[in-house]
């Protein structure tokens, strides 16, 4: 029997899982209610769950939901390599080495860095938009959806150029020695442990208020209006 093309349907389960454990490059759809829903992957598995429903899927290279309504959340956990967040307004993906994990439609998206180089890449929507960055996050969102960026080592904004809109930052130091550096449309807060890079904003303030010894570099003039508080000195 040819047995390269199957096909499996089940209806009114409470609870689904399934595994793929026979290899090749197989991909999961989920589908959540139209209430407010959970959904949490690595990539290892996928579980969605809401009111009256369950569903995982294990060992699926590539996985994804998609939100049907309600209130959604996503949370997205890296591997321990080299892995790549990236998330707009109606979706958020998550990959690295033998896998991606993508949602769509989903209120609530955030992405978690750990271990090895990652790199999260968060991008406007053609609204108002705010950002927040501080010690180890950064925030990116609007009164229909936010992203965040949790852990990961390099974080790139961006702002008004790609959508519009009129869209503010608020950075906040950590304890660390700090550094911002800010020219042209772009501002840069880095430490020994993170880089945030955020470009395209109309309104930023940075804020030293953690300790360390916090330090800046400004170009004398600026594509945006920048606020500095606390104790920024010249390095």
């Amino acid at each position: 029997d040819d047995q390269s093309t199957y096909y499996l349907y089940a209806e009114g389960f409470d609870r689904m899982v399934v595994a793929s454990t026979a290899g090749g490059s197989d991909t999961a759809k989920m589908y959540g209610s139209s209430g407010n829903d959970t959904f949490k992957a690595d990539r290892t598995y996928a579980q969605f769950q809401g009111d009256g429903f369950y569903c995982r899927a294990d060992g699926f290279s590539f996985v994804l939901a998609y939100g049907q309504g309600g209130t959604d959340t996503a949370q997205l956990y890296d591997s321990a390599g080299d892995d790549t967040f990236v998330a707009g307004p109606n979706y958020g993906a998550l990959s690295g080495s033998g896998y991606k994990i993508q949602v769509d439609s989903f209120r609530y998206v955030t992405g978690y860095g750990s271990q090895g180089n990652d790199l999260a890449v968060l991008y406007d929507s053609a609204g108002d938009d705010t950002l927040l960055i501080a010690q180890n996050y950064a925030q990116l969102s609007s009164n229909a959806y936010s992203n965040r960026a949790h852990g990961f080592r390099q974080v790139n904004v961006f702002g008004r150029e790609e959508n519009g809109g009129y869209d503010q930052a608020v950075l906040y130091d950590s304890a660390m020695a700090d550094h911002l550096d800010a020219a042209d449309n772009w501002v840069e807060l880095s430490n020994d442990q993170f880089n945030y890079w955020a470009c395209c904003f109309e309104s930023v303030v940075a804020k030293s208020m953690q300790g360390g010894d916090d330090t800046k570099e400004i170009a004398s003039e600026l594509d945006f209006v920048l606020a500095m508080e606390g104790n920024w000195r010249d390095r």
